[in-house]
Order: structure tokens, then sequence, then C-alpha cells
């Protein structure tokens, strides 16, 4: 009995520690990390997820790298206040070998539209 009792303290642990260390993170963006001229929304009505494609301004494409390898979500922040957040994630914009920017992943198209008029500034 004790044994059966270590066991499923020690898988509770296990599962306890790789729920925390598989949260995603967040990072926050506004019209200043990205180039407005760049903001782009591309939509496909045979798929469910819209993207935002943008060029990151002032990050380096290892920075930007980093926020892709760890799968970020993102909020959009605009007048100090969050009006959207991605629920799918990003992706990365490559210009040959340099990460240059960041793909937004949206499940609905009025959330992307609020993110892409944030991230231009209007």
């Amino acid at each position: 009995m004790k044994n059966a009792g270590l066991v499923l303290f020690l898988v509770f642990t296990a599962l306890c520690l790789y729920g925390q260390n598989n949260q995603k993170e967040t990072i926050v963006l506004s019209s200043k990390d990205a180039n407005p001229a760049t903001v782009r929304l591309i939509t496909n009505p045979t798929n469910a997820w819209q993207n935002l494609v943008f060029q990151f301004v002032g990050k380096s494409s290892l920075e930007i790298k980093a926020i892709v390898d760890k799968q970020c979500d993102a909020q959009i922040m605009s007048g100090g206040a969050v009006v959207t957040a991605t629920d799918g994630g990003c992706g990365a914009l490559i210009k040959g070998t340099n990460y240059i920017g960041l793909v937004l992943l949206f499940s609905h198209l009025d959330q992307a539209r609020l993110a892409e008029k944030a991230l231009r500034g209007n």
C-alpha cells in the first residue's frame, strides 16, 4: 500500500511539473512593435484560422526566433488596453535565413481585424 501511495505521489508531482513547464509565454505587442506598412491580414474562406503578418521593429533575428520557438501567445494593445489576443500562438516571417517578423494566428476574423488596426496604429 505504501508503494502505491508513493507511485501516485510521484506521478502527481511529475504531472504538476510538466504543466508548469509547458505553459505558453505571452508577449504584448502594440503599434510600436510593427512596421505599419508591413501589417497584412491574410484570410482564407476554407480555413478557420486567420493570419496577421507583420515585420517586427526593434528585434533581432535571434530574438524573433526565440519568440517563435517558445510558441508564444500574443496580446495586442492599443491606447493602453488589451484589444485582442491570439488563440493560436504565432509563427515566423522569414526572409532568406533571417527572422524578420511574426505571423499571429486567430480563430476569428474580427479578432484579427482588431489586431491589424491596433498594429497599424489606427
